[in-house]
């Protein structure tokens, strides 16, 4: 794994050597997003399944807000 400008992240063929599982158990135990490159190209981000709820229940906050600041208008 490497890291560039603070991330950490991982060519998509290495994730194909086999090399998944080790991967995706430092995602987990670390907390540590790891971005995967494809054709030198950010292609998709492996998070935790824990940030990943905390992503889901901060954008449902978010549309909870948004709807009660229509109400007051």
């Amino acid at each position: 794994m490497s890291e560039l400008s603070g991330l950490q992240y991982v060519k998509a063929t290495e994730l194909n050597r086999g090399k998944a599982s080790s991967y995706i158990k430092n995602v987990h135990d670390n907390d540590s997003d790891t971005v995967v490159i494809k054709n030198s190209e950010p292609y998709a981000v492996i998070i935790s399944v824990e940030k990943y709820q905390r992503f889901l229940d901060d954008q449902e906050r978010l549309k909870r807000y948004n709807e009660m600041m229509k109400g007051n208008k």
